[in-house]
């Protein structure tokens, strides 16, 4: 399958009259692939901490109202005992 991935490389590339070696179209293929890979672990990175945040939100709200409320009173939720 890489092998016809190869040629087609070089039957695209010699529409704008380049000519390019085995490798090099090896070379392309990989360059594609790793491009490939690293959009689909952006597109998985951004929706998972897309769907945390959307699941998190009542958390956060809940956890600002207290700290606000602390706040208010001067109490100091990290150093007391």
């Amino acid at each position: 399958m890489e092998e016809k991935t190869k040629q087609k490389i070089q039957k695209f590339l010699a529409l704008f009259s380049i000519s390019v070696s085995d490798t090099a179209a090896e070379n392309i293929l990989q360059f594609i692939k790793f491009g490939i890979v690293g959009a689909t672990n952006t597109a998985i990175s951004y929706l998972l901490n897309i769907a945390v945040l959307f699941l998190m939100r009542p958390l956060n709200a809940a956890c600002c109202g207290v700290y606000a409320a602390a706040h208010e009173r001067d109490i100091d939720l990290f150093h007391a005992v």
